[in-house]
């Protein structure tokens, strides 16, 4: 099984490329399983992300993602596609913590950061998708255009500082696409 994480801020293409990418191959014999929909999931369970994230709220991202990968692992798919990972949950607490009243204590976005190192070993690749596009407008998404630069920025550095190979993808979807299908 390979199994890959889309990284990256909120609007950057991540939904979009995973579609594209599970649509070219379905004419395949491949079996393609993606974790998706965990944050629109815990904001509909009344637990606020983003900006007014809080412990519960992380605290539920993990425990979703993390129950999800294992359920669908456990399918035994050819190719798992995570769209997001404990990496952005905990890049965006680390990014809140710099707003004028911060909602996690820094011993927790600290966590965070061990599971996201932990849960990154269980991945083949990543791939980070940068800001590049003009910010999709919807009820859930922050609209702050500096707030999802310096999410990206985070996820990006941490990549980096962890020597966590990655695949930064740039350009049209289709131009992402042929990207990430050159890599696997």
């Amino acid at each position: 099984m390979k199994s890959i994480a889309f990284t990256g801020s909120h609007s950057t293409g991540k939904s979009t490329l995973i579609t594209q990418f599970v649509d070219h191959h379905s004419h395949s014999r491949l079996r393609i399983s993606v974790i998706e929909g965990i944050t629109r999931a815990i904001i509909s369970r009344g637990f606020p992300l983003a900006k007014n994230s809080n412990v519960d709220s992380y605290t539920n991202y993990v425990r979703d993602q993390l129950c999800t990968a294992r359920k669908l692992s456990a399918t035994q798919p050819d190719i798992l596609i995570s769209n997001r990972t404990v990496l952005d949950a905990a890049s965006y607490a680390r990014v809140n913590s710099s707003l004028p009243r911060p909602f996690v204590p820094e011993y927790f976005i600290d966590m965070l950061y061990e599971i996201a190192l932990l849960e990154a070993k269980q991945f083949d690749l990543f791939v980070y998708c940068p800001v590049e596009f003009p910010m999709a407008q919807d009820e859930v998404r922050p609209s702050d255009e500096a707030y999802r630069e310096e999410v990206g920025a985070q996820i990006r550095v941490f990549l980096v500082e962890n020597r966590i190979p990655f695949l930064e993808v740039s350009g049209d979807v289709t131009t992402r696409l042929n990207q990430v299908n050159e890599v696997l």
